[in-house]
């Protein structure tokens, strides 16, 4: 969910395609945001600023954009081809998490600071 109650969903809409779309909670029709080479399978938004984080099947992996859909280059730590697929959560603390492979004693989380 987004900062100001929409909703950003990632699409599958083929091997090669994935869309990114923004639902306002007014019952707007949905808003496509972006296009991406690849499906969107993880997206989440740093509170403080309203950026969007997406890990997409495509290269680059991890996408970063404005609230609004605005393409920005990724900042800090955080890698635009990181190994292997994982889900993304902005912390309360401002950093991005990256959760990878399944949880369990075998699992890691990698912490960025964008």
């Amino acid at each position: 969910s987004g900062r100001d109650g929409s909703v950003y969903v990632g699409t599958y809409v083929s091997a090669a395609k994935g869309n990114l779309y923004r639902v306002t909670p007014d019952g707007a029709a949905p808003t496509l945001l972006a296009t991406f080479g690849g499906p969107v399978f993880s997206v989440t938004q740093m509170r403080a600023n309203g950026d969007l984080y997406l890990e997409v099947r495509s290269t680059p992996k991890l996408v970063r954009l404005g609230e609004f859909g605005a393409a920005l280059p990724l900042t800090g730590t955080v890698p635009a081809n990181p190994a292997q697929e994982g889900v993304l959560q902005a912390g309360p603390d401002g950093k991005l998490y990256r959760l990878i492979g399944k949880v369990d004693a075998l699992s890691t989380l990698d912490v960025y600071v964008p």
